[in-house]
């Protein structure tokens, strides 16, 4: 802006008293003409009730914004800072203004606003395919081409909903940075704006805000820090919004220090060193002190320096399972500065879990000291990336880290003395397709993926990680899960170099959709597809409310995996059985073949039936878990013996196909099936399945055999066998073969292509 342009200004300002003084340090700084000026006291026009039809464009773009009927906004004399503003209603109200937006162009601008409810999109510029909003929230965010996967949120939020918006656009990065009040939120990429279009308070004349707008300005470039400087003195000033200070300029930059909480991998020392090396900024350095505090003993570290600008130290530490505090000071015309602090230092074990809501929901378990988290849960601010002490007392976001991880960190602690950095990605209600990487930007924020990712990167974990949970399956049926799962499963493995170990958590009946049966039978079978993968049943688990658990179970969850992760952690040889019973084979035990005998595997100490018990009004017994043929009522009795399961057939010869747990409901109900359960003699419920009769179910015991046979498949024993409607053939892998007949053709043994896949007959 120049002293002309103002004077122009001027000429057209209607209000006598308008003061020219609180424009003086814009005129000073010459900043650049806005083409966009927005400015509630001045060029207003509004009816006797106060419903304002145009608001005149200040800036070089000229025009001016309209509306009419329903969409106006009223004014209101005195809103923010005593300054007058329009008040839309988050409803209807909203008014068109000229479309001189900047297009494929550097731009900046700002926004004065009070947002009175949360609630709803709250649109504060936008257009047609581009916007400034709230989405829900008090954190501002920049859409850009309507791709709303791509887009840029704040991690700084509107103090009560009311402040100084600032979005700056560079269009040879195409990168986006936003300020609430100055406080830096957010910088990050973002597709270029083709959108010329304007909207006050909505977006595609549409999805409107709720509140209060003061005052909007648009330049056509990214400003300068000393344009920005002069601009906000005059906003912040007008409005007596508090400005955040910028901070102040460092007198050291250190090359990876250590942050406030940080857990380093537990992996050989020259992995896990503490970097405390950096270069001076300024002249006049001459001394460094570095303070360690280790075990109780504080430890002093340091000297003299080269006062010149530029001169350089090295000092390094091993982060270690016992805590570390470091705090660095240099000296400068005698005065001591600190340039670092960072309290709360180790080494622990890095751990992922992703998934849908049972892998993030909460319970009543208390934190601990060692157990930490980064950033928060599916957030898409790259700004949020501190060291947290993890916590599970809500169902996502924050430093939640879900129940039974927590669990499982509080006994790696107690136990064994291993802190922990657990990053859970999990998000309530989500298939697996939502699972899936951006293939463009592994590391895009707002997938629940790049999320994720984003957060293990940033965790100093990536090139070390080895666990990952995976706690999903509800929102999905069984069609094709497993081509969907070997898809996360090849992501994980070309994001995570050193990846060992995957738990599968097979779900529980309850909450989704159908087809869960077939799901959790591939769930079951991809331990035998995938050597580094373990498949754990959350079966049996105690207070299951047809859909979550209550804080015993995720804690009963947490306790059986903890065995699981340390045996594979430190090579823990446990006695007792801490794998959930897996089903080896079914086969007929007599000539009359009334009775299949049910073999397990993964157990040593024998098997049993939780008790029977009344549920919905019935007497809930084992024969209700076993299906002949996908047919409930088939079995009149069921006993076990040892690692082994008997069942007696209703119908004798007539099982072809058994399956343990029904899809969701106990039989002619819509109650969810709660057991019997089969538990092995440490309490851990045995997988559901569904296999063969005199078939096998899987390929071999052991990793190497399984992955060297992964094309294995049974469809049955060569007799044709009838079935109530469709049906499915699957493999040993999950993947579904064929569907859709009504007769299984009669094959005899040997290899078979079905729809493109190798089909194993087994006699």
């Amino acid at each position: 802006m120049n002293v002309h342009f103002l004077r122009r200004i001027l000429a057209h300002v209607t209000l006598p008293l308008l003061c020219l003084a609180t424009f003086t340090p814009l005129v000073q700084a010459q900043i650049p003409t806005p083409i966009v000026w927005f400015r509630a006291d001045t060029l207003v026009t509004k009816t006797d009730s106060g419903f304002v039809e145009s608001w005149k464009n200040l800036g070089s773009g000229g025009g001016e914004a309209v509306a009419s009927g329903a969409a106006r906004p009223i004014y209101a004399g005195s809103s923010i800072g005593g300054k007058p503003a329009l008040i839309f209603n988050g409803t209807s109200a909203f008014m068109s203004a000229p479309s001189v937006f900047p297009v494929n162009a550097d731009y900046t601008v700002y926004a004065v606003v009070r947002n009175t409810t949360v609630a709803g999109a709250n649109n504060i510029l936008g257009g047609a395919s581009r916007t400034i909003w709230l989405n829900s929230s008090l954190s501002p965010r920049v859409l850009h081409n309507g791709d709303f996967a791509h887009q840029v949120a704040s991690g700084v939020t509107l103090p009560s909903g009311t402040g100084i918006i600032r979005v700056r656009y560079v269009q040879g990065t195409k990168t986006v940075s936003i300020h609430v009040n100055n406080a830096k939120g957010e910088e990050g990429p973002i597709p270029a704006n083709p959108d010329p279009t304007m909207f006050i308070g909505a977006y595609a004349s549409s999805n409107f805000f709720s509140g209060h707008i003061s005052e909007i300005l648009v330049f056509s470039k990214a400003l300068s820090d000393n344009e920005i400087t002069n601009i906000d003195q005059y906003l912040h000033t007008r409005y007596g919004i508090y400005r955040t200070p910028p901070p102040e300029p460092p007198l050291v930059q250190l090359n990876n220090p250590p942050r406030a909480f940080q857990i380093y991998p537990l992996a050989p020392a020259a992995m896990r060193k503490v970097d405390l090396s950096g270069t001076t900024l300024v002249d006049g350095i001459d001394s460094i002190k570095i303070k360690r505090n280790y075990f109780g003993v504080t430890y002093y570290f340091g000297g003299p320096l080269n006062p010149s600008r530029g001169t350089t130290f090295k000092y390094e530490f091993v982060a270690d399972t016992i805590q570390q505090d470091f705090e660095i000071y240099v000296r400068r015309s005698g005065a001591w500065t600190q340039v670092l602090n960072a309290p709360s230092i180790l080494a622990g074990i890095g751990i992922a879990v992703c998934g849908q809501s049972n892998s993030i929901f909460g319970g009543a378990l208390d934190g601990i000291g060692n157990a930490r988290t980064i950033g928060s849960n599916f957030q898409n601010s790259r700004a949020d990336t501190a060291f947290k002490l993890a916590m599970c007392t809500g169902n996502g976001g924050d430093a939640n880290i879900g129940a039974w991880p927590m669990q499982l960190a509080r006994n790696l602690a107690l136990f064994d003395r291993y802190p922990t950095l657990t990053i859970n990605g999990g998000v309530g209600g989500t298939t697996i397709e939502q699972h899936y990487p951006d293939p463009d930007d592994r590391m895009n924020v707002n997938t629940i993926y790049g999320s994720w990712l984003y957060r293990v990167e940033k965790s100093g974990m990536r090139s070390t990680l080895e666990h990952l949970f995976w706690y999903q399956g509800e929102s999905n049926n069984g069609e094709g899960y497993a081509d969907k799962f070997d898809k996360m499963y090849q992501a994980w493995h070309e994001d995570l170099p050193n990846l060992k170990h995957i738990y599968v958590i097979q779900i529980h009946t309850g909450c989704g959709g159908e087809g869960h049966a077939l799901l959790r039978d591939m769930q079951r079978r991809f331990k035998d597809k995938y050597p580094d993968v373990e498949v754990h049943a959350a079966s049996g688990l105690p207070g299951h409310d047809g859909c979550h658990f209550a804080t015993d179970g995720y804690k009963a969850l947490g306790d059986q995996v903890y065995r699981l992760l340390l045996r594979n952690q430190i090579s823990k040889v446990y006695e007792e059985d801490v794998e959930s019973p897996n089903v080896r084979s079914a086969t007929y035990t007599n000539e009359s073949r009334t009775d299949v005998r049910v073999t397990f595997r993964n157990v040593k100490r024998g098997i049993s039936f939780t008790p029977s018990f009344d549920y919905a009004g019935k007497l809930r017994t084992p024969t209700e878990g076993f299906l002949v043929n996908d047919s409930v009522g088939k079995v009149t009795n069921v006993t076990t013996d040892g690692n082994d399961v008997i069942l007696t057939l209703a119908t004798p010869g007539s099982a072809s196909f058994i399956s343990y747990v029904p899809d969701r409901y106990y039989a002619d109900t819509a109650v969810v099936f709660q057991g019997p359960w089969i538990q092995n003699q440490n309490g851990i419920g045995a997988m559901t399945f569904r296999v063969t009769v005199d078939g096998v179910s899987s390929v071999a015991d052991d990793a190497a055999t399984a992955a060297a046979s992964r094309t294995g498949l049974v469809v049955h024993v060569g007799e044709p066998l009838p079935w109530e409607g469709s049906h499915l053939w699957y493999a040993l892998d999950g993947s579904v073969v064929s569907s859709g007949e009504s007769i299984v053709p009669s094959l005899a043994p040997g290899i078979y292509v079905a729809d493109g896949r190798l089909v194993c007959v087994i006699p």
